[in-house]
């Protein structure tokens, strides 16, 4: 079986270090000298990545009470920040493991010994009956450093910019470091005092290639796109872009699409298997235009880094800054040593950044991005981020059956830039106030049954249908999206499932992804 790693593997292995296994673990050995070293912990302070550490993630209102029932110190009571060392023993008295016990309010934190981590799940487990408990193990998702000796409160102290006077041992709090959110635990070392510093991941990697890419080469491109769509897009200069609609005569959707300039090409970002429909579109109106479209989907490859810390895993990645990037305009940098164009195209409100490149470069700079501690996202998660976020997605959302404005997508329309195809539908939908329905985000209630379709009632009267469904991990319960009509689609309003199975959804949000109308 291949050994673990940390997220700083690479980074230790670039400066020369030694690994040797440990724990099932590939650790770092000796970074100067074992003297020096020693000699650092016991008469000031060290970092040791205390990341082979198990860590398990305990949601659930019932976790404290059976944790409390299994152990031998009182865990109970501990309010949101508090903690406790507690054994697990058996029904003989004996030590299953000694673990640290953090509530972290949404959740419970369990630092386990290494290698510890499913033993310390099945016991747990074993005495779940009806308790309101699930346990998953994030060793893997998760870093941890531990910084140790009689200096050490002041050296973090001073990383961090906090007093940390007022936290008692297996206490914690959260604070920023080096522009990330860390979540600090005063867990003594024995007599040693010692700060653990957990890290989320917060910014992992999905392969989004099968986005439509399309180049679209002549000097009217940006000219018919702008006669075509709902955003101004006329005058984007090299490196600038911008999201926009393509609408039918009839002030539907098309698509929603990105419009970057790459300065000798125009980028377009379509939705999945969009793209010979929005060429046709193009064609269709392209008479003596100087225009030619051609899709590069199947030449590109290409990565989306999303999350609140997005901005600086790619920033680490390609040792650049991106503060002055404003969404939808590009750049160009080297990452792994391929050249990467890289796209501000935010997931809704959730930060994200588009990594294209050729395909022969995609194995490198994935694996770069994995070294500097940021995770993939297969396709099951990322759709339950897509619904959390309420973004809509081509053929369920956006389609010919809606419009702009029922998509919750007016921030990407300029109503002051003058004629495009569908302009004086939507126009006078805006102005006299016509929407029939609203997109919204949902909340399920834990008996319902849901599927794609499904129709919402409101006292009886069919309003709505959903378009999509997915279930949060961690059993946080089914969340979607769905179209309602306009007097029933209010935040908070409780909607029923038509389904004989029954349930319920709530209204949490109605969305916009650009933001509000704009000025």
């Amino acid at each position: 079986m291949a050994l673990q790693r940390s997220a700083l593997h690479s980074v230790i292995a670039a400066a020369g270090v030694a690994f040797q296994e440990r724990h099932g673990w590939d650790l770092a050995t000796v970074y100067s000298t074992a003297e020096e070293e020693y000699q650092a912990v016991t008469t000031a302070a060290g970092v040791h990545d205390t990341s082979y550490m198990g860590r398990l993630k305990a949601i659930g209102a019932d976790g404290l009470d059976l944790l409390n029932r299994l152990s031998t110190n009182k865990v109970l009571d501990l309010e949101p920040g508090q903690g406790a060392p507690t054994i697990l023993t058996t029904d003989r008295g004996r030590i299953l493991d000694l673990i640290g016990v953090v509530n972290v309010d949404d959740y419970i934190l369990l630092i386990t010994s290494p290698g510890a981590q499913q033993q310390v799940i099945d016991w747990l487990d074993k005495y779940t009956i009806m308790e309101d408990l699930v346990v998953e193990d994030i060793t893997g998702e998760t870093t941890m450093l531990s910084v140790l000796g009689p200096g050490s409160q002041v050296a973090v102290e001073s990383a961090a910019g906090i007093l940390l006077d007022e936290l008692p041992p297996y206490h914690s709090l959260t604070a920023e470091m080096a522009g990330h959110r860390v979540r600090i635990v005063n867990r003594p070392f024995g007599e040693l005092p010692s700060f653990d510093l957990s890290m989320d991941p917060d910014a992992a990697v999905h392969d989004t290639s099968y986005m439509g890419r399309l180049k679209a080469i002549g000097a009217d491109g940006l000219d018919l796109l702008n006669r075509l769509s709902t955003n101004k897009v006329l005058d984007l200069e090299p490196g600038q872009g911008a999201p926009t609609i393509l609408t039918t005569d009839r002030g539907r959707i098309l698509d929603l699409i990105g419009v970057v300039n790459v300065d000798d090409y125009i980028l377009l970002i379509t939705s999945p298997g969009a793209q010979q429909q929005v060429i046709d579109w193009l064609d269709k109106y392209t008479i003596m235009e100087d225009l030619v479209v051609e899709d590069i989907t199947g030449e590109t490859t290409m990565l989306s880094v999303l999350g609140p810390g997005s901005q600086v895993a790619v920033e680490s990645a390609a040792g650049i800054l991106l503060d002055e990037l404003p969404p939808y305009h590009s750049l160009t940098a080297e990452m792994a040593g391929h050249r990467v164009r890289i796209v501000n195209r935010p997931f809704g409100e959730l930060p994200s950044f588009d990594l294209s490149m050729d395909p022969d470069a995609a194995a490198g700079v994935w694996e770069h991005l994995s070294a500097s501690g940021v995770p993939p996202v297969g396709a099951e998660a990322f759709e339950a981020v897509r619904l959390s976020y309420a973004v809509p997605a081509y053929g369920r959302e956006l389609g010919e059956s809606y419009n702009p404005l029922e998509a919750g997508l007016i921030g990407s329309i300029d109503f002051t830039k003058g004629c495009y195809i569908g302009q004086e539908v939507i126009a006078r939908l805006d102005t006299y106030q016509k929407i029939q329905r609203h997109l919204v985000r949902l909340e399920f209630s834990a008996d319902a049954t849901v599927s794609e379709g499904d129709t919402l009632n409101d006292d009886g009267r069919e309003v709505g249908k959903v378009t999509s469904v997915s279930r949060i991990p961690a059993g946080q319960g089914l969340i979607g999206l769905a179209y309602v009509r306009k007097a029933s689609a209010s935040p908070g309003n409780v909607l029923d499932l038509a389904d004989p199975s029954g349930g319920q959804a709530e209204i949490t949000a109605l969305p916009q992804m650009f933001g509000p109308e704009q000025s």
